[in-house]
């Protein structure tokens, strides 16, 4: 009697394992977008990612794709940042300039190029420092010089230790901008910083 009570509770376990697996199937499928806020909120955003992925390529927004650049950058992942953060920047019909324009209100500060450094820095930790120079150097636009916590500054910070990189890619690409006058000191102490790593 306890073997036939055994193997019914075993059966009937075995039934709900089996609807929760097809269920939450179901609902990975139907409903990624809301499987990557919860992921988020636990702090877990290497399954965040995915989930993320898969419900941009459900909407294709731009919004959407954000949120994958940032979850796999929250994840460490710098293949993946770099991936989405490039499909980002390149996003047609100036999305991507009118969500920089969004953020910059937003959160107040220069998000072209945090964007950019972000991408830049991912680029340079998976050993592509030329790349990440070129990354850097894309967010500078026409006229803006070179303002505050820019993307060169991002990735100087993240290769403070790399005196051959400073020397041979940051310091050139540094002599390439011409700062605006209410700049110049800024950029000169910049400049005196890595001066300063090299010496």
């Amino acid at each position: 009697m306890y073997k036939l009570i055994g193997k019914t509770a075993l059966k009937v376990l075995l039934a709900a394992l089996i609807v929760l697996i097809v269920a939450f199937g179901i609902l990975s499928l139907g409903y990624p977008a809301g499987l990557a806020s919860f992921f988020e909120k636990s702090g877990n955003y290497s399954f965040a990612s995915g989930y993320a992925s898969l419900n941009y390529k459900y909407t294709g927004k731009i919004e959407d794709l954000e949120r994958c650049f940032n979850d796999y950058v929250m994840s460490g992942n710098d293949e993946n940042t770099v991936y989405y953060g490039e499909k980002l920047v390149n996003a047609n019909n100036q999305g991507f300039a009118t969500l920089c324009k969004q953020r910059d209100e937003e959160l107040g500060i220069n998000y072209r190029h945090m964007v950019y450094g972000t991408i830049a820095c991912a680029k340079y930790r998976q050993s592509d420092k030329a790349g990440a120079v070129n990354s850097a150097k894309e967010a500078f636009i026409e006229g803006e010089g070179f303002p505050a916590a820019n993307a060169l500054v991002k990735l100087i910070l993240a290769a403070e230790k790399d005196t051959v990189f400073l020397e041979e890619k940051i310091m050139p690409a540094m002599q390439e901008i011409t700062p605006l006058d209410s700049q110049k000191e800024y950029y000169d102490r910049v400049v005196a910083i890595i001066e300063g790593l090299l010496s």
